[in-house]
């Protein structure tokens, strides 16, 4: 049995509007694409997809980069501020150890200022055993102001 073409088939039909109703079947199947045209349009689908899934990874590569600069960057950052809060510690460990020796010296006789310089020199010493960045800071001053207090 062969195939019948459409027009064939339209004009066993003696019904007008069963033609009428065939023709538009017939348009529509028309603007339907062949199967070799949806194969080739998924093709390019895949490509673009393909295309745009390589583009995702390289910019997922390129955020995982940057992602790692950062962290560095973060790093140097965190040890800049340990350096400069270090730097901050031993300049007031420095300004109390002086204070006290001005103390000192300004007020050899008098025993109560000679003992509230004792007791910051006590806590110098035990804020320097907490922190062993400032604990030398501490020990430069320690003999100078005993010896202040023993004259």
């Amino acid at each position: 049995m062969t195939p019948k073409s459409t027009k064939t088939i339209i004009s066993e039909y003696s019904d007008p509007a069963i033609q009428d109703i065939l023709r538009k079947l017939q348009q529509m199947n028309n603007k339907l694409p062949t199967f070799a045209e949806s194969v080739r349009f998924n093709g390019d689908m895949l490509d673009k997809m393909k295309k745009s899934l390589s583009e995702i990874i390289q910019e997922n590569e390129e955020l995982k980069k940057d992602r790692e600069v950062s962290k560095t960057r973060v790093s140097s950052l965190e040890e800049e501020v340990i350096s400069v809060r270090q730097s901050v510690i031993e300049e007031e460990y420095r300004e109390r150890a002086n204070n006290a020796i001005m103390i000192g010296r300004l007020t050899d006789d008098n025993s109560k200022v000679r003992n509230n310089v004792l007791c910051v020199l006590k806590k110098l010493e035990i804020l320097a055993e907490r922190d062993f960045e400032c604990y030398r800071v501490v020990e430069c001053y320690r003999v100078e102001i005993k010896i202040i207090l023993l004259i």
